[in-house]
């Protein structure tokens, strides 16, 4: 049982995670050498920040949740193709 709930947590939840991640990273690095936020839709205009305040608001940000959904989403729907391909073959 403990095997079946690894592979559901190392199929399912990490992948999203890593690619949410590598998204954030790439932003830190400017953030880090510019020491500015950058800009927001709709509105919000470049501004200084840290990179504790980038973090927090990449990953938990008010527009943050609509890019969490969008990876977990399309990940989901590779892995339920994936696994329909599969289960078809058999």
């Amino acid at each position: 049982r403990w095997r079946h709930a690894v592979s559901i947590l190392a199929w399912w939840i990490v992948p999203p995670l890593v690619i949410g991640g590598a998204f954030i990273a790439s932003g830190l690095v400017e953030v880090l050498r510019l020491g500015m936020c950058p800009p927001a839709p709709p509105d919000i205009a470049a501004y200084p920040c840290t990179a504790s305040d980038y973090i927090l608001r990449m990953s938990l940000g008010p527009w943050a949740l609509v890019g969490h959904i969008t990876i977990f989403s399309v990940w989901g729907a590779v892995l339920a193709g994936v696994l329909l391909v599969r289960a078809l073959r058999r």
